[in-house]
């Protein structure tokens, strides 16, 4: 059976397109996501492969997925700290208010509902309407 590596080409390279440009040491820790990102996310979307081959879901939407994974994992290497946010205030006295990244303190490599979602293919299509079973004993 084909693997997503035969419909997808992802890389370091891809991940840095629009977003910001890696170092060596970012690029590859991008690759190694990337190695690693594949088969969650085909264990996490299962029929995956078999949409790709039956071209119901484009390469391009796993690619897409893929990309913001990684980048997602990447963030604590721009922030080491794993700070989502940081509010300051200088009146009366200082205050720092500090918002942790809970998930990318814990390496970050997920996928949202979302992604998954799209990567579903389309929603099945029944009859659409709703039915009811009558339990009522007859006698």
């Amino acid at each position: 059976m084909a693997g997503l590596e035969d419909y997808v080409t992802i890389d370091a390279a891809a991940v840095a397109e629009g977003w910001r440009t890696l170092t060596e040491e970012q690029a590859a820790a991008a690759e190694s996501l990337i190695d690693r990102a594949i088969p969650i996310l085909v264990s996490q979307s299962p029929g995956l492969l078999d949409r790709l081959e039956a071209a119901t879901t484009p390469p391009e939407a796993v690619e897409q997925v893929l990309v913001q994974a990684v980048r997602r994992a990447l963030q604590p290497t721009f922030n080491p700290d794993g700070a989502k946010s940081i509010s300051k205030t200088l009146e009366g006295e200082y205050s720092e208010t500090v918002t942790w990244d809970t998930r990318a303190l814990q390496g970050g490599l997920y996928f949202h509902a979302s992604e998954l979602a799209l990567l579903a293919g389309p929603a099945r299509k029944g009859r659409g309407k709703a039915f009811a079973i009558n339990q009522t004993p007859r006698y």
